[in-house]
């Protein structure tokens, strides 16, 4: 394998390919289809150079989703606590389903998991 080749099989440094995929995710995100976002997000990570403005653009966005995830885990939380078993469930349903194949997609899932 060349040394630029990395992820989904998308050359390194094609930063036209990398801003049409920052673009669609801004585009997801804005629509609250977080796991399209996410997922452009990563290519568009896969495709930018190391280090480029666009690179940390992306992972700057990427982070601000993550944490909005950990924000809805806390919020899951509450219910719990509130005695609102099934709005919970429903809750983590959907962050699983949004932030699949992130740390909070795992948790999500593990609270969910938890509760049955």
């Amino acid at each position: 394998m060349s040394k630029g080749v990395r992820g989904i099989g998308g050359l390194k440094n094609d930063e036209k390919k990398a801003q049409a995929s920052f673009d669609a995710a801004l585009q997801a995100i804005e629509k609250k289809d977080y796991a399209l976002g996410i997922k452009k997000l990563q290519e568009a990570l896969d495709y930018c150079e190391d280090g480029s403005e666009l690179a940390k653009k992306a992972q700057e966005k990427f982070n601000e989703l993550i944490k909005e995830g950990q924000e809805k885990l806390k919020e899951a939380d509450e219910m719990v606590l509130n005695g609102e078993k099934e709005k919970a469930k429903t809750l983590l349903k959907k962050i699983a389903g949004d932030f699949k194949g992130t740390e909070v997609g795992v948790e999500a899932d593990k609270k969910l998991k938890e509760l049955k």
